[in-house]
């Protein structure tokens, strides 16, 4: 008893101290490899996951999974664009968007506190993801470390899901939730559709770009189940940024070594395997049916977010030049009123499931204008950016082409943010494809007669 009474003493000062320790050690770490931050950050993804989004601590300010990690690798970031020689070239028109989102924290904080602070949460997170990842070179063992990581956390997801499935569906009721379920949207989505993303990009790459001994080694076999739980999970959102994914890899397949014909295959393969088995369940597939018929006709969740987006620009255009100009503050009212499928008008106050919608409204024409100027660039710099030479491509099955890679990425979290705000892994992976297109310019720029049309390349693979 003396034993187990002095380890409950001593428990609370051990946790202090490897905090203590561990902290700064991390801070060094991310400083100095970007896998030690992909680490963190997916880390962070996957207890936010398991824990459903709750808090972890409440000390007068709550705090979430994702805060320390995330104001970390901030200060990380901030160190490295300020300190080291060897950042990649700083996009101007990031720059204004990190400005617009500052200047409006500051104004949000003087009108409405510690509640602006609360609402730009997960604005801060993306900026801080991908300024910190922007901050990198990026090479081959950059790109290898995102693909393991990723990998991974798509592996872990997997088994989570089906974990989560047995206990709902056997049932396990002593291992549910307090609330009963997992997820306020039916009892089978039970991941968020952020983690579901994830599995879909994990399966497209490894279906498209899974070599052997690669990073995307693993994914290559993982890409049938983790698919088919996409499917299952029934985030249709996912659904279509999985095949924006497809798509876009199909139109890169000249850049593989094996030709758009034998990629076709892949796919017809990978849908068969992934959906014709789970139609031996007549209540999977009616769900499933159902699903697609609401969403074709524009009802449910399809409605309500359109309603979501429409009241929320018409509130934004009134509020003045201001928020024209750089958004409404964070911290501000947010409510609005919407009509429901019946005719009905009603509140709401809970996030815009957009993007886009999000971003104009709270960075105003300057703030969307910015970014989407950020993501031309880096989506012309994809295509444009040239082939890996001849020779290492032949002689390197196990170093997939990080161009074709990112533009899976970024093609994929363009299309998901239609329906979904900003979640800071994809963005993460966002600014690994500008640091990625920045390093690729002084080459390119080098070599103007060595650059390639994508259509060129193709014909030349194929």
């Amino acid at each position: 008893m003396e034993l187990l009474a002095w380890l409950m003493f001593a428990v609370p000062f051990v946790v202090a101290g490897a905090v203590g320790l561990g902290l700064p050690l991390l801070a060094v770490l991310s400083y100095r490899r970007l896998a030690w931050g992909l680490g963190l950050m997916t880390a962070a993804m996957l207890a936010d996951a398991l824990l459903l989004s709750a808090p972890v601590l409440r000390i007068g300010l709550t705090l979430f999974v994702a805060d320390v990690p995330m104001v970390l690798l901030a200060t990380m970031a901030a160190l490295r664009w300020m300190l080291r020689d060897d950042v990649p070239r700083r996009d101007g028109a990031w720059l204004l968007l990190v400005a617009v989102f500052v200047l409006g924290l500051l104004i949000g904080l003087l009108r409405h506190g510690t509640a602006a602070g609360v609402a730009a949460r997960g604005d801060f997170y993306a900026l801080a993801a991908a300024s910190y990842t922007m901050s990198f070179a990026i090479g081959q063992r950059e790109m290898a470390a995102l693909q393991r990581t990723i990998t991974t956390a798509a592996g872990l997801l997997l088994l989570l899901t089906l974990y989560r499935w047995l206990v709902v569906y056997l049932p396990i009721k002593d291992w549910l939730p307090p609330a009963g379920i997992y997820n306020n949207d039916g009892e089978i989505r039970v991941v968020w559709a952020s983690a579901a993303l994830l599995m879909a990009e994990v399966a497209v790459l490894g279906l498209f770009h899974g070599r052997p001994r690669s990073g995307l080694g693993l994914a290559r076999w993982l890409a049938v189940p983790l698919m088919a739980c996409v499917v299952v999970l029934q985030h249709r959102s996912v659904w279509l940024a999985a095949l924006a994914g497809v798509l876009v890899a199909l139109l890169l397949a000249g850049r593989q070594r094996a030709s758009r014909f034998q990629q076709t295959g892949l796919v017809i393969l990978l849908v068969a395997a992934s959906v014709l088995p789970l139609m031996v369940s007549d209540r999977l597939a009616s769900q499933l049916g159902g699903s697609v018929q609401a969403a074709l006709a524009g009802q449910g969740t399809v409605h309500a977010r359109l309603e979501n987006w429409r009241a929320s620009l018409q509130n934004w255009a009134s509020h003045g030049a201001l928020a024209l100009a750089i958004g409404d503050e964070p911290g501000a009212d947010k409510a609005r009123t919407v009509e429901t499928e019946e005719g009905e008008l009603r509140k709401i106050s809970y996030s815009t499931h957009n993007h886009y919608v999000a971003l104009l409204t709270g960075s105003g024409v300057i703030g969307l204008a910015a970014y989407l100027w950020v993501v031309l660039r880096a989506l012309r710099g994809l295509l444009r950016a040239e082939r890996v030479d001849s020779k290492v491509a032949q002689d390197a099955d196990h170093t997939p082409d990080p161009g074709a890679v990112l533009l899976v990425l970024v093609a994929m979290q363009l299309v998901y943010f239609v329906s979904y705000g900003s979640d800071f892994l994809q963005f993460a992976f966002f600014g690994m494809a500008l640091a990625w297109v920045a390093g690729q310019a002084p080459a390119q720029a080098a070599n103007p007669t060595k650059l390639r049309r994508p259509a060129q390349a193709m014909r030349g693979s194929t």
